[in-house]
């Protein structure tokens, strides 16, 4: 998480990355089987930007398996606005495998 360029800290999502880890394992096996191909994959940055902490607070805490320590929440409360968090995301294509 940032404010006007300076890092403030970093969210807690490591419940999030446990349902993502689940997630590649299921995809690997779809993959594996042959139900799916993978066409493309590529990753990009999604910034969510705040005009001030409790928007920041309010929206964050409701994203799944993600918490805001309090002491994050604290400096987001002296920070000057805007207050922005910076996401990878991937985006994948797939092709339903054909049967011979």
């Amino acid at each position: 998480m940032e404010a006007n360029g300076r890092r403030l800290g970093t969210l807690d999502m490591r419940d999030w990355a446990g349902t993502i880890a689940a997630f590649d394992r299921h995809f690997t096996t779809v993959l594996e089987h042959g139900v799916y191909t993978l066409e493309h994959e590529i990753r990009y940055v999604v910034v969510d930007s705040f005009d001030n902490a409790p928007e920041f607070v309010e929206t964050v805490s409701g994203w799944r398996g993600t918490r805001i320590e309090p002491t994050l929440a604290k400096r987001a409360a002296s920070a000057n606005p805007p207050l922005t968090v910076h996401q990878e995301v991937r985006l994948r294509l797939l092709r339903r495998a054909t049967t011979n």
